[in-house]
């Protein structure tokens, strides 16, 4: 009986991906059908603002911690404000975007104002389809009203509400737990991504599954948020942190609804992975599907050419031209040391003080609950295995990838903070 209902959940689960997809173009082709030109003007008033992000400086000195990615920013500007090519299905499914022009101008910010003012010369635009770009349903309604500034001011404004208003959740529901909600917070420099709208996706897919998770009342649906949470990171994510959006939450998931024995907990937050998997590859699949059965361009083969690019088992196709060491150690040697630097080391110290004077305060012993050290532990080693699966990305993308060691930063803080002792703990098996 309990085969046939996963099966029965499994298929509902594929059926949703399928009629989300569908959806989501139709959405997509929606936001191709605006016009142009406000995007283009707002774009062009921005120029400064764009400048002043410039990240040449902390990349030359491999300073990745402060990055805000700015030249993946401008190719989502790049796409916004593309013109109408092949029709806005077509489009939608393919994403044009202007080509960067290195010889001819030399500079990312440079590359979109000729763009943005249609220069004559030898403008060239690229497809970039086997990402959905979700962030253009937003990006580009946004461009129509808004320069790029007004949107950071937006975008900060939305980050401090939902930030407080999930604090505010965790507290209420499992107490002592928010305090590992803030440190991690913290941990993500939240100052660059409030100013980035590539480093925000993933930031947004995790705090909407936290506020589904945390307002829902029955467990039984918890499936479908974790489907919910991969197809977010799927539509929205162009590869950036993604392991945040789903370890983070799933951890929440356990503190939420924990068992006695582990292997319960263990198959539990497992099967919270396999959903969250179908929803991320099953949407991204079907981008491929779609892309491919309506356009002149096989995306199918080209997904999967990078996904073996992007593991390390494909061909680099010159991303060693880079100068950067490519490989399962060099992407957990450079990540790591994009993270741990003086403001990181801080932050902890201040937390681990702050827990240690409370114990002394309270005259507390540590209160060891052996399930919930476990769990943290497993889920606190999680990004070693991402940065060794994908270690080519991961190699050649610190200034992004170094973000999923705040799942570490996360878990630790968990495994921590259950060593206080509450009154609700009584109740819980050690």
């Amino acid at each position: 009986m309990k085969v046939k209902q996963n099966i029965q959940v499994l298929i509902k689960m594929i059926g949703i991906v399928v009629i989300s997809s569908i959806v989501l173009v139709g959405l997509l082709c929606l936001v191709y059908k605006l016009p142009r030109n406000r995007m283009v003007e707002h774009v062009i008033e921005s120029d400064n603002t764009i400048r002043l992000q410039n990240d040449d400086y902390n990349m030359s000195i491999s300073n990745f911690y402060d990055t805000y990615d700015t030249d993946t920013n401008i190719i989502m500007l790049l796409e916004a404000i593309a013109p109408d090519f092949n029709g806005s299905l077509q489009d939608a499914l393919l994403c044009p975007s202007g080509a960067y022009l290195e010889n001819q101008w030399g500079d990312w910010a440079d590359t979109l104002m000729n763009y943005a003012n249609d220069a004559q010369g030898d403008l060239s635009y690229v497809n970039y389809a086997r990402y959905w770009h979700g962030y253009l349903v937003f990006l580009k309604p946004l461009l129509m009203f808004m320069n790029v500034q007004d949107i950071y001011y937006l975008h900060a404004m939305l980050m401090v509400f939902l930030t407080g208003w999930i604090f505010c959740l965790l507290y209420k529901r499992l107490g002592k737990y928010c305090i590992a909600y803030a440190v991690t917070i913290i941990a993500m420099n939240p100052v660059a991504i409030a100013q980035s709208f590539q480093l925000s996706t993933i930031y947004y897919a995790m705090q909407l599954t936290m506020l589904l998770l945390l307002y829902c009342k029955k467990e039984k649906q918890i499936p479908y948020i974790f489907l919910i949470d991969g197809m977010l990171v799927a539509f929205f994510d162009f590869l950036t942190y993604p392991l945040v959006a789903f370890a983070i939450p799933v951890l929440t998931y356990y503190l939420l609804y924990r068992e006695d024995g582990f292997l319960q907990n263990v198959k539990k937050i497992v099967g919270k992975g396999v959903s969250f998997l179908i929803g991320y590859a099953g949407l991204w699949f079907m981008k491929w599907i779609w892309a491919t059965a309506f356009t002149h361009e096989d995306i199918l083969r080209d997904g999967w050419i990078n996904v073996l690019r992007r593991t390390g088992t494909g061909d680099n196709f010159g991303d060693n031209q880079y100068g950067m060491a490519i490989g399962p150690m060099a992407a957990l040697r450079i990540n790591f040391h994009a993270f741990v630097g003086w403001t990181t080391v801080l932050l902890g110290v201040i937390f681990l003080v702050g827990v240690i004077a409370y114990m002394l305060y309270k005259k507390q012993k540590p209160f060891f609950q052996k399930i919930t050290v476990l769990i943290s532990f497993l889920v606190a080693c999680s990004p070693i295995l991402w940065y060794v699966v994908v270690n080519n990305h991961a190699s050649l993308h610190p200034h992004l990838e170094w973000r999923e060691w705040v799942v570490s930063v996360f878990a630790a803080c968990v495994l921590v903070l259950s060593l206080l002792r509450e009154k609700t703990d009584e109740r819980i098996s050690v």
